[in-house]
C-alpha cells in the first residue's frame, strides 16, 4: 500500500519528522519506509531557447534551428515538431545524453543538415504518450538550466498492511492511524451536492435479486458528463501511488477508493439493456468478457452486476466491456456497494484475478458511513471534473442492516495481558480517536461500540490489542522469570517420529520437506489409489488437491535433483497424505506416511573406486531393520497392478498392508538420464505406532567373547533365503545373536544346473558365561539337519 504525504496532509496534520512518523506508524502495526518518488529526467537535458527556425533545404516536414543552452556556441538542431517556433523555451536533449538504454543523443546528419542535440516531446522524456509536438515553457527561464530541477520530487509511505486490516487500506485509514497516535484531529473532505437533476427512479432500476452475496447496493446518475482528461493535480496524486491516468471519470473512482478505500464503480448507463441493474448468482455455463479483453467461464457461485439483459461486469472484482466508460460517454451510473467478503474471495480465487477492490471487498469494507461518502464523494468530483446533472435521490437497497458491535474492556484486563499499568481514560481517548464510541463508563469497564470499518476487531482481546498498539509495544516489561507447567501425558508419537528421522539420517539420506498441495496428474498418480480431495479456493492449478502418497512429491524432489546433474539422491518424508472420504465431516482421512527414495550407489563416493547401486534389495534390507527396531515380523506380497514398477510388492504387518516397496523401469525416467536403479518405498507409520509396544531399552556392553561359524549351504535356485533365515532364528537355540548373508554364488558346472550356494555367518555369545565350542557345534550340526531336511541343502 502506498500513500502520499502530501495527499496524507488532507486529511491531518504532519508536524513530526517523517521517520519517526514511519517508526510509530511499524509499532502500531503498520509496517513502513518513507520513500522519495517523482519524475526523473535524463542528465544531460536542459532549457533552451530557439533563437531562429528555418525550413530544411532537403525535407517539407523538417524544420532546422538555432537553439541557444546557455553555452558559447549556438546548438544547430532540426527538429521535426509541427509546433516549433522562434522565440519558445523548450527541453534540449544535448549531445551526450541518454535518454533510454538504447538510444543516446550524438551529432548527425539529417538530410544533409548537421543536428547537435534534439528538441524534445512529452514521450521521449517519459511524462507522458504525446508526441503530437515539442514541449514549450510558458514565460522565461534560465538557459542551461537542468530540466529535471522543475520537477519537484514527493514523499510517500511504502506500507505492508496485514490481510486483518483492510480499514487501513487507504489515506483516510493511515490518517486515523497518525490521529491516534499523535493526538491531531482527523478531518474529511467536505462534501457540496446539488441534486438539480430528474429523480433518479427516473433514470434507472436497480433489483438485488442475491442479498446474501450483496448485502446493500447504493447508485447514483450524473447525466450529460464530458469525458477528457484529469487535471494535473489528480494525475499528479495518482502517479505518486502508482496509478495510471485514463480519464477524469475513472480517476475520480479511483482517486475516492484510494482517498477512503472503498471501491466505486461507473457505468455508462447508456450501454445498459433497460438501464437497469440487477445482481445476481451466475447461471450455469454462463460467459463473460471482462475489460482485460478475457471471456471468462463463470461458476454459479459467481455473483455478477447485470444489466436488463446479461453480466456486465463481475461484482467487487472487474467489469466487463460493454459498460465501461469511455470516451463517448454522457451519462453515468455509480454504484457503490457492500459484497459479502466470502462470496468475493471465492471468485477471486477462482478466476486467478486480483484487483485492488478485491482486496478490499474480500478482506471486508465498510457497509455503512464509508459506503455513503464514498458514493457522494465521487458524484462531487465528477461533477468538478466532468461537469453534469446530478439526479435527485439516492437508489439504497439495504434489506438486512449490518449493525455495528459492542464490547467490553475491563481495565485490570489490561494490565493482567500487558504487565503494565495503562489508566482508563487513556484506554477511552485511544479508543475514541480510533472512533470506537464509547457508550458505557462504570465499574472500571469501557463498554464500546466497535465501528463497522474494523471488521478485525470482534472481542475485548481485540480491544487491548487497540489500546496496546497505540501506546507502544516496547514499554511491556520483559520477565525476570517465568513459570511452566508440564502435563503429566505427553505426546509420544513426535519421540518416535524423531527416532525415525535418526535412523533413515544415519543411512546418509536428506530429508525433504514437500508442499502438501499438488496438482490433479500427481493426486491421481498416488500409488494407494486414494480418491483425491479437492481444494475449494485454490491458490493456483498446480495446488489444487491435497497429495495421496508421499512417492509422487519425491519424484518432483527427484527430477529437480536430477536436473542439476545430483546423482547421489536419498531423500525421505514423514507428513500426511489425504483420502477422501465422504462419510466424515471434513470428507477427508488422513494418514501418517513416510515415503523414501533412493537413486544413488550404496555407500556413496568411495576411495575404492567400486560402486555398486542401491536396489531393491539394498531398500528391502533397510525395511528389514526398521521393523526389526520395532519388533514387527512382516512378509512382502507380489502386486503386479502398476506397470510403470520393474518389481513391486505391498508390506504386510499382522495381515494388514501397511506399504509399498518397489522398483521403477528405467524408462520411465529416461530423461532424467539416472545412473543408479530408481527405488522406492512408504509405509504407513502412523498405523505402526499406534500398534508398537516396544519401550527403548539399553544392553551392556557384551562381557564375554562371541563365537563365529560360517555356513555355505547348496541347494535349489527356487528356496527363498527369507525361509533359511526363519529357520535358523527359530531354531538357533539362545545364544544366536546375529545372522548374515555374505555371499551368493551360481556356477552350473561347479554346483549343478539350477542350484546356487548361500553363505551365512552365524553369532553365538552368552551373557553369562564364556561359550565352548561344543555348545556351538552342537547348534551348527542340529541346524544343518534340519535345513537338509527342510530344504534339501548341502554342504558345500
Amino acid at each position: 500500500m502506498i500513500v502520499s504525504i502530501d495527499w496524507l496532509k488532507e486529511y491531518i496534520d504532519i508536524d513530526m519528522p517523517l521517520d519517526e512518523l514511519a517508526d510509530k506508524l511499524t509499532i502500531a502495526g503498520l509496517e513502513c519506509v518513507v520513500k522519495e518518488v517523482g519524475k526523473s529526467i535524463p542528465q544531460g537535458v536542459v532549457v533552451g531557447k530557439v533563437l531562429e527556425k528555418k525550413a530544411h533545404p532537403n525535407a517539407d516536414t523538417l524544420s532546422v534551428c538555432k537553439v541557444d543552452v546557455g553555452r558559447e556556441e549556438v546548438l544547430n538542431i532540426v527538429c521535426g515538431a509541427p509546433n516549433v517556433d522562434a522565440g519558445q523555451f523548450v527541453p534540449v536533449a544535448t549531445v551526450g545524453t541518454q535518454l533510454t538504454p538504447d538510444f543516446k543523443i550524438k551529432n548527425a546528419k539529417l538530410r544533409g543538415e548537421p543536428s547537435e542535440g534534439m528538441i524534445c516531446a512529452e514521450d521521449e522524456l517519459g511524462l507522458g504518450n504525446d508526441h503530437a509536438g515539442i514541449i514549450v515553457l510558458e514565460g522565461e527561464h534560465k538557459l542551461g538550466t537542468p530540466y529535471d530541477d522543475y520537477f519537484a520530487s514527493s514523499k510517500i509511505l511504502d506500507i505492508d498492511i496485514t490481510a486483518n486490516r483492510p480499514d487501513a487500506m487507504s489515506h483516510w485509514g493511515v490518517a486515523r492511524e497518525i490521529a491516534a497516535i499523535s493526538g491531531k484531529i482527523f478531518k474529511k473532505a467536505a462534501i457540496d451536492l446539488v441534486e438539480n437533476g430528474p429523480d433518479i427512479n427516473e433514470l434507472t432500476k436497480v433489483t438485488v435479486a442475491a442479498p446474501e452475496g450483496c448485502p446493500r447496493y447504493t447508485a447514483r446518475v450524473i447525466e450529460g458528463v464530458k469525458i477528457g482528461p484529469s487535471p494535473q493535480w489528480m494525475v499528479d496524486r495518482l502517479e505518486a501511488i502508482g496509478l495510471r491516468s485514463i480519464n477524469n471519470v475513472v480517476d475520480a473512482s479511483n482517486y475516492v477508493l484510494m482517498e477512503t478505500g472503498h471501491p466505486l464503480h461507473a457505468f455508462d448507463l447508456d450501454n445498459l439493456k433497460d438501464r437497469s441493474i440487477n445482481v445476481r448468482f451466475a447461471a450455469k455455463n454462463e460467459k463473460l468478457e471482462t475489460i482485460d479483453h478475457k471471456e471468462r467461464e463463470l461458476s454459479e457461485d459467481m455473483l455478477l452486476i447485470c444489466d436488463g439483459t446479461s453480466a456486465i461486469a463481475l461484482a467487487g472484482i472487474m467489469g466487463g466491456t460493454e459498460s465501461e466508460v469511455s470516451d463517448s460517454t454522457v451519462n453515468v451510473l455509480i454504484e457503490s456497494a457492500y459484497f459479502t467478503p466470502a462470496v468475493i474471495r471465492k471468485g477471486s480465487k477462482q478466476q486467478q484475478i486480483s484487483t485492488d477492490a478485491s482486496k478490499r471487498f474480500e478482506r471486508g469494507t465498510d457497509p455503512n458511513e464509508t459506503l455513503v461518502y464514498a458514493q457522494d464523494r465521487l458524484a462531487s468530483l465528477i461533477l468538478e471534473l466532468a461537469g453534469g446533472t446530478l439526479a435527485k435521490g439516492m437508489i439504497d437497497i439495504y434489506p438486512e442492516p449490518i449493525t455495528a458491535k459492542t464490547a467490553e474492556l475491563r481495565i485490570e484486563h489490561v494490565k493482567r495481558v500487558t504487565g503494565i499499568e495503562i489508566s482508563k481514560e487513556e484506554c477511552k481517548t485511544t479508543l475514541e480517536r480510533l472512533e470506537f464510541e464509547v457508550i458505557k463508563d462504570e465499574n472500571n469497564t469501557l463498554t464500546v461500540t466497535i465501528p463497522t470499518f474494523r471488521p478485525d476487531v470482534e472481542r475485548e482481546i481485540d480491544l487491548v490489542e487497540e489500546v496496546l498498539r497505540i501506546n507502544n509495544l516496547d514499554k511491556i516489561p520483559s520477565m525476570s522469570r517465568m513459570t511452566i507447567s508440564v502435563a503429566e501425558e505427553y505426546d509420544k508419537f513426535h519421540p518416535f517420529l524423531t527416532d525415525m528421522r535418526n535412523f533413515f539420517v544415519g543411512y546418509g539420506m536428506h530429508e525433504a520437506v514437500n508442499n502438501s498441495l499438488v496438482n490433479e496428474a500427481v493426486a491421481t498418480s498416488g500409488i494407494w489409489g486414494y480418491t483425491p480431495l479437492k481444494i475449494l479456493n485454490p491458490l493456483s492449478v498446480e495446488m489444487n488437491m491435497l497429495r495421496t502418497d508421499m512417492i509422487q512429491p519425491l519424484l518432483s524432489s527427484l527430477r529437480l535433483n536430477a536436473l542439476k546433474k545430483r546423482n547421489n539422491i536419498r531423500l525421505f518424508e514423514l507428513a500426511n497424505v489425504i483420502e477422501r472420504n465422504d462419510y466424515t465431516d471434513t470428507h477427508a482421512i488422513e494418514h501418517y506416511n513416510l515415503g523414501v527414495l533412493f537413486s544413488a550407489p550404496v555407500f556413496g563416493l568411495n576411495w575404492t573406486g567400486e560402486d555398486k547401486a542401491a536396489d531393491i534389495f539394498y531398500m528391502k534390507g533397510i525395511l528389514e531393520h526398521l521393523l526389526g527396531s520395532l519388533n514387527f515380523n512382516y512378509k512382502l506380497k507380489e502386486n503386479t497392478n502398476r506397470d510403470e514398477f520393474e518389481i513391486l510388492y505391498d508390506i504386510v504387518v499382522k495381515k494388514a498392508v501397511v506399504g509399498k516397496i518397489g522398483q521403477y523401469k528405467m524408462e520411465q525416467f529416461e530423461k532424467l538420464q539416472l545412473q543408479y536403479p530408481l527405488v522406492v518405498m512408504e509405509l504407513q507409520v502412523g498405523k505402526l505406532f499406534n500398534w508398537h509396544n516396544v519401550k527403548k531399552q539399553y544392553d551392556p556392553i557384551p562381557q564375554f567373547p562371541s563365537i563365529f561359524r560360517d555356513m555355505s549351504l547348496v541347494m535349489d535356485k527356487t528356496s527363498k533365503a527369507a525361509g533359511i533365515f526363519n529357520e535358523i532364528k527359530q531354531n538357533g537355540g539362545k545364544y544366536l545373536v546375529d545372522l548374515v548373508l555374505y555371499d551368493v554364488y551360481i556356477d552350473d558346472e561347479k554346483l549343478g544346473k539350477d542350484k546356487k550356494a548361500l553363505s551365512l555367518r552365524l553369532e553365538f555369545r552368552s551373557d553369562e558365561k564364556t561359550l565352548k565350542d561344543e555348545v556351538v557345534d552342537n547348534v551348527m550340526n542340529k541346524l544343518f539337519e534340519r535345513l537338509k531336511n527342510q530344504y534339501g541343502a548341502q554342504l558345500r
